[in-house]
């Protein structure tokens, strides 16, 4: 940070909430603090989908997640998912990018984000990166990941604060959203037609069941852990609840 005289102030901590379609570029951010925890927050795949679709007025096509399919052999994961579904799903050749659904291929394109992550979880190993599930993220947090993942002691003030500002909506700052959170998880389970489901079904549960199982080891791995180390305080949250 440079001050308004020119000079430079050193701070200890950092935090970067990076969107997720940064994701795909998690092993960047990762080698360039290559001792610095990080956590993915991930939810439930099939009220993401939903979100995504609401955000398209209904229509798939319309959506943020499909409307990058010209632009898919940037991204590796697609590239590697479509082989592995041709494999299961096809001929044995890798699945055509162009013939899926805009309901298959936003799946695909938010299963990729998923599979980066896990990517460079599994390049890492064990310790620096972790996985929070959204529907526990608030006490996981307070409980969890800043005590025992970023090593930040937390005051009886702090974990206070947490509660009471993670009870507004995040995306409501102002508008017909502003007020408290309210979980709309089920709602977007019930609304969800059977061909969500199914590019559900094909393409994210993999990776989301990936995932659950990350959190678990790694939540053993820290129960078991006697010895507490002292990480440099830069906190990377990868945000994938598209609340």
């Amino acid at each position: 940070r440079v001050r308004e005289d020119g000079g430079r102030t050193r701070r200890r901590s950092l935090f970067f909430k990076i969107q997720s379609i940064g994701s795909h570029s998690v092993d960047v951010v990762t080698r360039a603090f290559p001792t610095t925890p990080w956590i993915f927050v991930y939810r439930d795949p099939t009220p993401v989908m939903m979100s995504h679709i609401s955000n398209g007025k209904g229509d798939a096509s319309r959506t943020n997640c499909a409307r990058g399919r010209n632009r898919f052999h940037m991204y590796p994961q697609i590239s590697k998912l479509m082989i592995e579904d041709g494999k299961e799903n096809g001929d044995g050749n890798p699945t055509d990018v162009r013939k899926l659904t805009a309901e298959d291929y936003c799946a695909v394109h938010l299963a990729a984000l998923c599979r980066s992550a896990i990517a460079e979880r599994l390049r890492q190993g064990q310790g620096l990166g972790r996985f929070a599930n959204y529907n526990n993220l608030v006490k996981d947090l307070v409980t969890d990941f800043f005590p025992n993942h970023f090593k930040l002691e937390l005051t009886k003030d702090m974990e206070d604060n947490i509660y009471k500002v993670t009870k507004n909506y995040s995306k409501g700052r102002a508008g017909s959203k502003a007020g408290e959170f309210k979980d709309d998880s089920k709602e977007k389970e019930d609304k969800a037609s059977q061909v969500v489901k199914d590019a559900v079904e094909r393409f994210m549960m993999p990776s989301f069941k990936a995932m659950e199982e990350f959190a678990v080891q790694d939540k053993q791995e820290v129960l078991k852990s006697t010895k507490l180390m002292r990480w440099p305080i830069i906190s990377i949250f990868y945000d994938f609840s598209d609340r």
